[in-house]
């Protein structure tokens, strides 16, 4: 069933179910699964892998990253050092962002992605899993970082941006070619 607007995510069942998804499947990125379908956390709240269990509405390809913002008075000029910067840390990526947005909107959303086993990867899948988007095509990539963007923003809102995309970059054709039977039953 579809949520309505104002309704609690939760009542979709979602979050607190210990369902971890399907089996990790053999061959390519099938440990990695495995790793992290098999991690505790406090309660059953879902992990890296979560499945929902429903067709997807939305189909997503696309990034996930931490971010890294400074809040700054000014740029620094070339060769310049800026002191005093306010630091915060979000969930990003284009692709997370948007999966996200979707889910919390209510619809049914499944993601496809990769991140890096550098301890930043699976808080971020885990934070899409709880907002009820299925995780269970995010694979963990060996000896790679996850994506991470670094803004500076000064007071004016002005942005500048510098993206290390990591494991993103390691994305195939094959892994969306190997999708493309749940692509083909999502509306969007």
């Amino acid at each position: 069933r579809r949520r309505g607007r104002g309704e609690d995510p939760r009542a979709q069942g979602h979050k607190g179910r210990c369902d971890r998804g399907p089996p990790a499947r053999s061959g390519k990125g099938g440990r990695a699964r495995a790793r992290f379908r098999d991690r505790k956390g406090p309660g059953c709240e879902p992990q890296v892998g979560h499945r929902r269990g429903v067709m997807a509405d939305v189909f997503v390809v696309g990034s996930i990253n931490q971010d890294f913002v400074l809040s700054v008075e000014r740029r620094p000029a070339p060769g310049e050092t800026v002191t005093d910067a306010r630091l915060a840390t979000h969930n990003g990526g284009k692709g997370a962002n948007q999966a996200a947005a979707a889910a919390i909107l209510g619809a049914g959303v499944t993601f496809l992605g990769r991140v890096g086993d550098d301890g930043f990867g699976e808080p971020l899948v885990r934070a899409l899993a709880e907002k009820g988007v299925d995780t269970s095509l995010v694979e963990e990539v060996p000896d790679a970082s996850t994506g991470t963007a670094f803004i500076t923003v000064t007071p004016d809102g002005e942005n500048a941006i510098t993206v290390a995309p990591g494991a993103n970059r390691r994305l195939t054709v094959e892994d969306v070619d190997a999708a493309s039977g749940t692509i083909g039953e999502a509306k969007v």
